[in-house]
């Protein structure tokens, strides 16, 4: 008996064309929606996107990748599309998808602050005291065009500036810092930012914690950044007894590769954010679980 063309030779038969592009299209658009899941939160991140536009930007764009999906099929009725063509597309959409989950994986352990220069980290990394990340790129975007040296620090009144970060909280105290900062980076480092954590600290508002982000970001690491999420995850997770930030970092100093010294508090604060949350800690999601000796399962 012979084989019906359809079933001998599907990409060469119309109906075959069509349910083969389906197929593919809802392979890759699968793909896509998943990776697009996991992109939306570092995009987020990234973007200092609220945790409501989180979910419109991951409905978005999976919204995105279903309409591709139903305008390939509809396209494919029209015989456009061959054989050869819906595996390129194949090819294509998986590289996308790879693409986006190395996004995301990337986007998920690099600083949230947004800036262009060495001097806009320093500023934009002291506002972020008592603050959140979405809040100081929100007013650092309007800051930043204001203000592009030390110098414009110094050639406003302090009102005036208290005024351009008032949103960030304790302005009058961040105001007066930024600049006595700026002050001391235009008379004693001929206005650049310094990468020592010595010469660091000794800028008015600047700690050590402070001083670890700068020299980190800049690639010149010197220590552990400890903030509210790796002091909390490095007691519970049993790497450290102490309460104080720079005795917490010591005991991390002694267990964490000097290689990993930078990334290492990216991992903790995503973890921290997503995972081991303060007040509710999803212990029974959490891969460290059988680690933990805080674990609740």
């Amino acid at each position: 008996m012979e084989t019906p063309a359809l079933l001998s030779s599907p990409s060469r038969h119309p109906a075959g064309r069509m349910l083969l592009l389906i197929a593919a299209g809802q392979f890759f658009g699968m793909t896509l929606w998943f990776s697009a899941t996991a992109a939306a939160p570092a995009l987020a991140t990234e973007f200092s996107i609220t945790s409501g536009g989180t979910a419109w930007l991951t409905m978005a764009v999976q919204g995105g990748f279903v309409a591709g999906t139903l305008i390939s099929a509809i396209l494919n009725l029209a015989d456009v599309f061959n054989a050869r063509r819906l595996f390129a597309m194949g090819c294509i959409a998986g590289a996308v998808a790879n693409g986006a989950i190395a996004f995301a994986e990337s986007a998920w352990v690099i600083i949230a602050l947004r800036f262009a220069s060495d001097v806009e980290l320093l500023v934009a990394t002291m506002l972020s005291a008592q603050t959140t990340d979405v809040t100081v790129n929100r007013v650092t975007t309007a800051l930043f065009q204001k203000y592009r040296r030390p110098e414009d620090y110094l050639a406003v009144s302090l009102d005036e500036l208290e005024q351009d970060i008032r949103p960030t909280g304790t302005f009058r105290q961040k105001a007066r810092n930024v600049q006595g900062a700026m002050r001391l980076l235009v008379d004693e480092y001929g206005g650049h930012v310094p990468l020592a954590l010595s010469d660091l600290v000794r800028l008015p508002g600047v700690g050590r914690k402070t001083a670890n982000v700068v020299a980190a970001e800049r690639g010149a690491t010197q220590g552990i950044v400890v903030d509210t999420h790796v002091r909390r995850l490095s007691q519970r997770l049993g790497l450290t007894r102490q309460d104080d930030p720079a005795r917490i970092e010591r005991d991390l100093q002694r267990v964490v590769p000097r290689a990993d010294w930078a990334r290492f508090p990216h991992l903790l604060i995503w973890h921290g954010r997503r995972v081991c949350i303060a007040r509710a800690p999803r212990c029974a999601d959490c891969v460290l679980n059988d680690l933990c000796p805080s674990s609740r399962v």
